[in-house]
């Protein structure tokens, strides 16, 4: 009978201080405050709105344009883009967003090129007109 209650003593002690172990360790903080901080700090970012305008003329249709999130990082794809059409996106972009990362795929969804335009002078709008003679070539860029 002492055999059983030796290895029973010592599990009741491992678990002891496994449990004690835990206790000790600094609790972390509740999601509602993570997410509070989170909120508190985006909104302390300087934005100004500023509508971001894509004009094809480049004799061919754009499957996709896309942008990347300033704020989230995220890809943003907007409509397809017939030749000799235009979209727009209206977003509140921070101030220290100097420029922003595009992309143009095909109709099968391969990506066909991508850059970055500079909207540092950019107080209003952007105009992006995608130039080409049946496929893309180049980008011409006016700032308001």
């Amino acid at each position: 009978m002492k055999k059983r209650i030796l290895p029973l003593f010592a599990i009741l002690s491992v678990c002891s201080i496994l449990l004690t172990g835990c206790t000790n360790q600094k609790p972390s903080a509740p999601a509602s405050e993570i997410e509070t901080e989170t909120v508190t700090e985006s909104e302390s970012l300087a934005t100004r709105e500023l509508t971001i305008n894509i004009a094809n003329m480049c004799g061919t249709d754009i499957g996709m344009f896309s942008i990347i999130d300033p704020v989230t990082g995220a890809q943003r794809n907007l409509d397809s883009l017939q030749d000799k059409e235009v979209i727009s996106i209206t977003a509140d972009w921070p101030d220290t967003v100097t420029e922003f990362q595009w992309a143009l795929y095909n109709k099968n969804g391969e990506l066909c090129s991508e850059g970055n335009t500079d909207i540092s002078g950019a107080s209003k709008s952007v105009m992006m007109v995608l130039n080409g003679n049946g496929d893309f070539e180049s980008v011409d860029t006016t700032l308001e």
